[in-house]
């Protein structure tokens, strides 16, 4: 009987075939991740500027100004990293640092309408490169919110240094600021706790009638929005949804 119970509760702790498959299949995606931003992350990143140049040959001098930040010395993810444990912020995970590839960002403009009287805003801009493709390409007013502040100092000295207007660099909560004053809003909201895109949801009800909204992960609801499409993209961290809102004219 001793044996037997023995053997009973061994088997019972062992993992299911199902866990066993899940989690070798788990850290093979990683290995093969780390395979290819390894050896491939260069020609990777030669496609990406590629179709951004060939888009909008203005965002070059961006772009080499960006590299003297970051591409020759750091990444972004480690000052993001390094700023946060400094601040103590490290367990705010909605301040995790991922990137947009330019071939996803196209993708969404796209089937998105820009208007000239169109305020663009990016919610937890990063680094702020989106900000200045936006104002650029489409001449139109572009502002970047974010915690970090090493990226909104060092975006501001880029917009300083190249002289470029209307493009400004907030360092706010997006969930305390205010979106009255803006009619295209792209946020990524892949690490937003159930809390947080409630208080988003919220503070999209000040967005101004027909102003449009982008975002990835996160569902937006109430009667106030209007979806347009949805379609999946390709981010820093994986696949990911991409939804794109209007908000209603309920006048």
């Amino acid at each position: 009987k001793d044996c037997k119970s023995f053997w009973s509760n061994s088997r019972k702790s062992l993992p299911s075939y199902k866990e066993i498959v899940e989690k070798v299949s788990f850290q093979l995606d990683l290995f093969f991740l780390r395979i290819i931003k390894r050896h491939f992350w260069p020609v990777h990143l030669f496609w990406q500027r590629f179709q951004l140049f060939g888009a909008c040959q203005t965002m070059r001098p961006v772009i080499e100004q960006y590299d003297c930040y970051y591409f020759i010395h750091r990444s972004p993810v480690s000052y993001s990293w390094e700023e946060r444990e400094q601040r103590g912020l490290l367990e705010d995970k909605s301040l995790t640092y991922g990137e947009t590839y330019w071939s996803s960002f196209f993708k969404i403009l796209k089937v998105l309408s820009v208007q000239p009287y169109d305020h663009f805003v990016e919610l937890g801009c990063g680094d702020g490169k989106l900000c200045f493709f936006m104002h650029l390409f489409y001449n139109i007013p572009a502002t970047g919110v974010e915690q970090i502040q090493f990226f909104i100092q060092t975006a501001q000295s880029i917009a300083h240094e190249l002289k470029i207007e209307d493009v400004t660099f907030v360092e706010a909560n997006l969930f305390d600021y205010d979106f009255s004053q803006h009619t295209l809003f792209y946020v990524v909201c892949t690490c937003f706790s159930d809390e947080q895109m409630d208080q988003l949801n919220q503070q999209f009800k000040k967005a101004p009638p027909k102003s449009r909204i982008i975002t990835s992960s996160g569902v937006l609801t109430g009667d106030f929005l209007e979806l347009l499409d949805s379609f999946f993209c390709r981010f820093s961290w994986g696949r990911d949804f991409v939804r794109i809102y209007e908000v209603k004219d309920l006048a």
